[in-house]
């Protein structure tokens, strides 16, 4: 990455960082209440049998709407897992039920994450790299969108980097996951701005927002839905 890429990336993520900061708590409820119920609808992840979702920390979209849907369907959740942050590599672990999310330590960044066992077992867990059966979607955080479907991570690469692994590296290559953004209003840029981008950044296939619907309306939930052409 150029020193002037790594300079717009890092000022518009401080800008939207300190933005979302000020969202008063009763307008991240709101807003995530209608992010879920509008990709819960989605025909994309009803059919979908496998799922990844991040569990998420304040000031994100609150994403336990989603993982209670998830777990209550009968789809397999996949969670996250920081393996080594100095290298920037994520694994997906699956979680089995709502006993076993609620077990989940803390882990960086306060983040609650799964352990490569299963809790209270020397069973390892489901890891989606090895698994015969395909991740279908991956509901992706981010600090700033576009409506080009770019997205701005937090910096460290972990999802774009698991992304190239685990569609073209490793033992077993993958189809690509349908890759769906959360977020709140305040983290999507005006029309015709765009979030500063290279090759390794990945684009998402939608984005759920309450930016895409004006006034009151945003209770409307397959208006904040915005798929890529």
């Amino acid at each position: 990455m150029s020193a002037a890429l790594h300079a717009q990336k890092k000022a518009l993520r401080t800008a939207t960082l300190a933005v979302r900061k000020l969202i008063p708590p009763e307008s991240v409820r709101l807003q995530s209440e209608n992010i879920a119920n509008a990709l819960v609808e989605m025909p994309e992840f009803q059919a979908s049998n496998s799922v990844s979702c991040f569990l998420s920390m304040d000031g994100e979209v609150d994403t336990s709407m989603i993982v209670d849907h998830i777990l209550d369907k009968g789809k397999r959740l996949f969670v996250p897992r920081m393996e080594d942050p100095k290298s920037g590599k994520l694994q997906m672990l699956r979680v089995y039920s709502r006993d076993d999310l609620d077990s989940l330590p803390a882990g960086l960044w306060g983040i609650r994450e799964p352990n490569v066992l299963q809790s209270n077992s020397d069973v390892p867990r489901e890891n989606a790299q090895d698994s015969p059966d395909s991740l279908e979607f991956i509901v992706m955080p981010g600090v700033a969108f576009d409506r080009t479907f770019g997205r701005l991570g937090y910096g460290k690469g972990f999802y774009d980097r698991f992304l190239s692994t685990y569609t073209s590296g490793g033992s077993t290559p993958r189809q690509k996951p349908h890759l769906v953004a959360i977020a709140l209003k305040e983290q999507l840029l005006p029309e015709g701005e765009t979030v500063p981008t290279d090759s390794t950044d990945w684009f998402m296939d939608a984005i759920v927002s309450p930016a895409f619907v004006a006034g009151e309306s945003q209770t409307l939930s397959p208006s904040l839905v915005r798929r890529r052409v």
